[in-house]
Order: C-alpha cells, then structure tokens, then sequence
C-alpha cells in the first residue's frame, strides 16, 4: 500500500454517514487508494461490518449479543491482537455493556507502552494512526460522529438523521 492514501479512511466514513443508507453508499464507493479498513455500522436493523482489503471489499452481519473487538491481521500478531482482546475483556468488567465514552477512551489512550502496536500506533516506516472516528446512533436514530485527526490535533462533529435502530436487550441500560 502507498504510505499516503488517495483518501482518508476517516472521509470516506464520514461521507458515507451523510447518506441515509450508510451500507448501499459504501458498497457504491470508489475505494481505490484508499488503505485498508473494517467498518462496523448498525443500519437496518442490522449490525454488519464491512471490510476492504485494498482490493475487495466483504459485507457481513454481525451477532449483536456480543460486544467484539477488532484489530488488523495485516499489521498486528497474533499476539499483539490477543493483548488487545485482553485490554478490550478488563474494560468490560464490571461495566457490563461499554458506552460511547468508553470505546472512544479505549481508541484514543493506547493500552501498550510499545507505540508500534498500541492502538493509536507509530512504526519507524511512518506508518501510523492519523484519526478516529466514532459514530452513535440514539433511540430516534440521530447519529453523533465524532472525527479526531491525529496529526492536526484537532477534533469535529456532524450529526445525522438516519431511521432508528432498535439495539439489543444485553445493551439497553
């Protein structure tokens, strides 16, 4: 992969969002030269994820009785991906289901001391973490994005007003 994308995945996402069909805007998308990426959304009373390799892109569902975690097996070990289900398993406790602010905090503070593995990650080759992005959808299915950019320091919102989605009994609080 080139080591500056033709696109952010971070734009991509947020363009996507401003459809009211995330999953149809997405799979429509010219994806070229954009890096690699999984996308987690619920969007028709569905949780799906979407991944693209860089050269094909693979939409399934999702058990949404589950929380999950993801980390990429083209960057990351076995081992290194196991210490972030760790990290991901010790949040959970004793919070039962994460809430917004939680995964947010799990993205942006790394858990690792080792910055080439830690969440928010920095290799010798620049390759790195240059955003996060979040997006939370309420009962109405107002949808909160939430876009930090690592390397300008700065942070943006936008909401959207999707259909509402109805979450599973295990996350209602």
């Amino acid at each position: 992969f080139a080591p500056t994308p033709a696109r952010s995945r971070g734009t991509v996402l947020m363009e996507a969002a401003s459809s009211l069909d995330v999953l149809a805007t997405l799979v429509r998308t010219d994806l070229r030269g954009v890096h690699p990426f999984t996308l987690i959304s619920a969007e028709h009373r569905e949780l799906w994820m979407m991944q693209w390799n860089g050269k094909e892109r693979c939409v399934c569902t999702l058990d949404t009785e589950k929380a999950q975690v993801w980390s990429s097996t083209t960057l990351y070990t076995p081992e290194v991906r196991a210490q972030r289900e760790d990290h991901f398993v010790a949040m959970l406790k004793g919070k039962g289901w994460p809430g917004p602010e939680d995964l947010w905090d799990f993205h942006a503070h790394p858990q690792l001391e080792d910055e080439r593995q830690a969440v928010i990650m920095k290799r010798e080759d620049e390759l790195r973490t240059v955003s996060i992005t979040q997006a939370v959808m309420d009962h109405t299915g107002l949808v909160r994005m939430r876009y930090r950019d690592l390397l300008a320091d700065k942070e943006r919102t936008h909401q959207i007003q999707t259909r509402p989605f109805t979450a599973p009994e295990s996350a209602r609080a």
